[in-house]
């Protein structure tokens, strides 16, 4: 299992707006470029997991040859199908 971002319900106006009210000019304080990496990205990334969730996700590792990226789609559609079924009944 891995955690990955979920962009679904993200309000991107006010993530825009966060990234664009976020002090950059801090970094400017360093005077190594690494030191300037860390704060940008330290910042970058506390704005993002701020406004975008996660959720855990299962990595698959051996897959079997002839299953494909468009056949893996398929079944997890017919999947979510059956699901919504089960509970509708529609």
């Amino acid at each position: 299992m891995r955690e990955v971002k979920k962009y679904r319900n993200t309000n991107f106006t006010a993530l825009r707006d966060t990234l664009e009210n976020t002090p950059w000019w801090v970094s400017s304080v360093f005077d190594e470029v690494d030191d300037k990496l860390n704060l940008w990205e330290l910042l970058y990334k506390s704005v993002i997991n701020e406004y975008v969730g996660t959720r855990k996700a299962r990595i698959r590792r051996d897959s079997l040859p002839w299953m494909t990226t468009d056949l893996r789609k398929l079944l997890n559609k017919t999947y979510r199908l059956l699901k919504m079924w089960q509970k509708e009944k529609n």
